[in-house]
C-alpha cells in the first residue's frame, strides 16, 4: 500500500495490521516488502497479515519466508501454517 512507506514505528504495525484485515489485494505488494525488509515488528506483522488474504498470489512470499535468515520470521510462518493445518482439519 502506499501509505506503508509514510509511516514508521508502532504505527506502521498498526496500518499492516488494518491492512490485513481489510484484504484490499491492492497492498499486498507493500505488505511483502514489510515482510522481508524493515524492523522486526514491522515484519512480523506483515508475516502475519499476509496469509489473511488467502490468495495463490501470497504462496511465493510465504514459501520464501520460510526459510528467512531470522529464525523468529520463519517460526511465525511455521505456527501459522500449523494452525491453518489444524484448522482445516476441524
Amino acid at each position: 500500500s502506499d501509505v506503508l512507506p509514510k509511516v514508521s514505528g508502532d504505527k506502521k504495525v498498526l496500518v499492516i495490521q488494518a491492512i490485513g484485515r481489510r484484504g484490499d489485494a491492492a497492498s499486498l505488494p507493500g505488505l511483502f516488502a514489510a515482510a522481508k525488509a524493515g524492523a522486526k515488528a514491522e515484519r512480523l506483522a506483515a508475516v502475519r497479515a499476509i496469509p489473511e488474504f488467502g490468495t495463490p498470489a501470497t504462496v511465493p512470499v510465504l514459501v520464501e519466508l520460510l526459510t528467512d535468515t531470522d529464525k523468529e520470521i520463519a517460526q511465525a510462518m511455521l505456527r501459522w501454517e500449523e494452525l491453518e493445518a489444524r484448522s482445516a482439519g476441524a
